[in-house]
């Protein structure tokens, strides 16, 4: 894979990058032709960015309610769906030709990716963000390795770590 600078340089010397790439890789010149563009370039996630704030609270959570849904992991966040604990989760991968192993391996997934959300959310780089990472970061337990969405959220004021915490 050419890196970024690689392929800048080859731009302006007027190399053509197929060129670098079958010259880097070794490709032979049916394989040159499936290569594009953008499999060099960089990729970027997108998130709605939450300060620490609490100013910022009510506008950021309601947003990221309305991705959630889209995402579909809002119930998971508000309680309404119980996210599996990771002994849960090997079970279902130990057999998974079953129903309840599907429904639990898809659980799983939504709750790591609800959770690597919120975290992603977090501007880490002010006071607030650095206090709120830290509060969402330690959901993590040997139950839930990947976190838990359900502790991060305000809605479960039973657990410490909640970016409830800051309001």
């Amino acid at each position: 894979m050419l890196r970024k600078k690689e392929y800048r340089e080859g731009i302006s010397r007027g190399v053509s990058v197929h060129h670098q790439v079958q010259k880097k890789e070794r490709i032979s010149c049916g394989e040159r032709h499936r290569i594009n563009m953008s499999s060099m370039d960089l990729k970027s996630i997108r998130v709605i960015e939450f300060t620490g704030k609490t100013s910022d609270w009510e506008g950021w959570s309601e947003k990221f309610k309305a991705r959630a849904k889209r995402k579909k992991y809002k119930n998971m966040l508000i309680d309404r769906e119980t996210i599996p604990t990771e002994s849960k989760y090997q079970g279902a991968i130990a057999r998974p030709d079953t129903a309840d192993s599907k429904d639990i391996k898809k659980r799983s997934e939504l709750n790591e990716e609800a959770f690597e959300d919120s975290i992603l959310s977090i501007n880490h780089m002010t006071k607030q963000g650095k206090v709120t990472f830290s509060l969402v970061k330690n959901c993590k337990s040997s139950d839930y390795p990947e976190g838990n969405c359900k502790l991060a959220w305000p809605q479960n004021p039973k657990t410490p770590c909640t970016f409830a915490d800051l309001i």
